[in-house]
């Protein structure tokens, strides 16, 4: 038996964890945990709150946040993109000219609302510091991935002042003239900015001959953030973050990682995208907090990735799960070396339980762990810590320190260890509200027989006897076939453990007489023999009780679609195959 998946070892080292989060939250403790009184949904909330951040200072709002950090940072290398590199000094240099010109040349001020749109570019970095860290102004990261349309509605909807782009980003913003929003262009480079844009750079130059702002107030309460939600049926939802939220997940990120220094300074590969919390919170703000060096990608490249990690000795990748298999799965991997790579993984989907060992025999040193939160929760709600993946590989992993998590069923009654429900949070880390929306934030949140305030998360889940968290599915995801539920993360880690599976996503195909049925997308892996259908049946029956086993099986010649943050797009998958057959052809490929 392997001695990481023992019972016993999980329960020695989860008695060891708690006794180092009792001794690291103590009063005496880097993290002292106490309850406070927190304003929260027309109610008083008891939450435990941070009484200073991790290197015992007062860190309770974003500009104390930026202050501190790069103060201890200075000299270090801080961003590295392609042939650009930035120490933490030179980046505060340019936020802070920036944010001269910003309240000068375009009147931003507290509480203002900036938007940053583009790729991951050291500008939208500096930017996003500039506006949180010395206007006291509120931070929009645009999904890149908008259109038109949608971008011209989140504009709107959040009262933008100013958008600060990528020409790319620009170019599908016909409307800002109109609109009365001026425009800040993110590297032009030969190019004239479109919609009369100002060069960044340009603004950067002038910043410094202005003089010094006054420190503006700002209260950890305050909007800090404004992050719009994907959207399926509607337009998306804005998401307010505080201050007291954002520095909350950043305190809990940097717990977690205390006392495992791995050199004089770590080195990450940011692979998420910045308007996503995982890129934001996880990637930006985590490293910033610990003085790491992020290095930086155009776009995500595994091959570039490996080069990257042998020249810059990075250790660990802020991504998806995603980003994971394509490194173990790349061909030239044995050619680059990785030795100094100590943790992958990914957030913001599943992380398929056969990888875990995957990673464990593929990296010399590195070792996989996960976790799970919302936009919602400033990303950080539940960890998996490294040491306890492989006991419980189908787990997210265990509840932030400073938050708690229930199950409620539809009666909105709590379930014991083992009930199926919706998952739901509390704590100082959950948003404020959707911006504009009370209807829809009064549908998210639940106020039980006690007082206390939950979040609903919409994920179907289950705790067990040791807290440990397991996502089931997305509730409008369940497919259900003659009336039994049928998970479809289930599904997709049986398939996902044939050795041909490179990626697989289950979902419910109408049926006349069972109302669904199960269906699996896949994409084999290159220079692998494919099986037919009735092998992969057979290999999923082995697995899976005969009501979930897959009907149909689709093959798609390349990978299958995803969204801005590298998750399957399962609607896309859908309306793919419904059109197909409604033009009576095959999808992709059926076996």
């Amino acid at each position: 038996m392997d001695p990481e998946t023992d019972d016993t070892y999980v329960s020695k080292t989860l008695e060891s964890l708690r006794r180092a989060q009792e001794q690291l939250t103590a009063a005496d403790g880097p993290f002292p945990l106490a309850e406070e009184e927190v304003e929260h949904f027309g109610t008083s909330q008891r939450y435990l709150c941070y009484q200073k951040g991790p290197n015992s200072l007062t860190c309770h709002t974003l500009p104390e946040f930026f202050s501190d950090s790069f103060a201890r940072h200075t000299d270090k290398d801080f961003l590295v993109y392609e042939g650009d590199r930035f120490t933490y000094g030179e980046t505060l240099d340019i936020a802070v000219a920036l944010s001269r010109t910003l309240a000068q040349t375009y009147g931003v001020q507290r509480g203002s609302c900036v938007a940053i749109a583009g790729r991951n570019f050291p500008e939208w970095v500096f930017t996003l510091i500039a506006v949180n860290g010395f206007l006291s102004a509120v931070s929009l990261p645009v999904n890149a991935w908008w259109t038109g349309t949608e971008l011209k509605y989140g504009l709107e909807d959040s009262q933008t002042c100013l958008l600060v782009a990528d020409l790319e980003r620009l170019d599908r913003a016909p409307f800002l003239e109109q609109m009365g929003i001026p425009a800040v262009c993110m590297r032009a480079g030969a190019r004239i900015p479109p919609q009369n844009a100002q060069r960044f750079e340009e603004l950067v130059i002038l910043g410094k001959s202005l003089n010094p702002l006054p420190r503006r107030p700002v209260d950890q309460d305050d909007r800090a953030m404004l992050m719009y939600t994907s959207g399926t049926t509607a337009m998306p939802k804005g998401v307010v973050l505080t201050h007291r939220g954002i520095c909350s997940a950043t305190n809990t990120l940097s717990l977690w990682n205390y006392g495992k220094e791995v050199s004089s300074q770590r080195n990450v590969i940011l692979a998420s995208p910045l308007f996503h919390v995982n890129g934001s919170h996880v990637g930006l703000f985590g490293s910033i907090c610990r003085g790491e060096k992020l290095v930086m990608m155009y776009k995500w490249d595994a091959g570039r990735a490996l080069k990257l990690i042998e020249d810059e000795k990075v250790q660990a990748i802020v991504g998806v799960p995603t980003n994971t298999y394509d490194l173990v799965n790349h061909p030239d991997f044995k050619k680059y070396d990785t030795s100094s790579m100590v943790g992958v993984g990914g957030g913001g989907a599943a992380f398929a339980a056969p990888m875990i060992k995957r990673v464990k025999d593929t990296f010399q040193n590195a070792r996989a762990s996960t976790g799970y939160g919302l936009t919602e929760t400033n990303a950080v709600s539940v960890v998996m810590p490294a040491e306890l993946f492989p006991a419980r590989p189908t787990s997210c992993g265990l509840p932030a320190v400073n938050v708690n998590v229930c199950i409620l069923d539809e009666n909105n009654h709590k379930l014991p260890p083992g009930g199926v429900g919706e998952i739901c949070f509390r704590g100082a880390t959950i948003m404020k509200e959707y911006w504009r929306k009370p209807d829809k934030t009064s549908e998210v949140f639940h106020i039980d027989e006690h007082g206390q305030l939950w979040f609903r998360s919409g994920d179907i889940g289950a705790l067990d006897e040791q807290n440990f968290v397991y996502i089931l599915d997305r509730a409008k995801d369940i497919i259900i076939r003659g009336g039994e539920n049928i998970s479809c993360a289930e599904v997709e880690q049986a398939i996902f453990e044939h050795p041909t599976v490179a990626e697989v996503a289950a979902i419910g195909l109408p049926h006349e007489n069972l109302g669904e049925t199960v269906a699996v997308a896949v994409v084999f892996k290159t220079g692998s023999s494919a099986p037919d259908a009735e092998e992969l049946r057979e290999h999923a029956a082995s697995l899976l009780p005969r009501h979930m086993v897959p009907s149909d099986v689709f093959v798609w010649k390349e990978a299958l679609p995803r969204g801005a943050t590298g998750k399957i797009q399962k609607r896309d998958i859908r309306e793919e195959i419904t059109k197909s057959r409604k033009e009576r052809q095959t999808p992709p490929s059926k076996l």
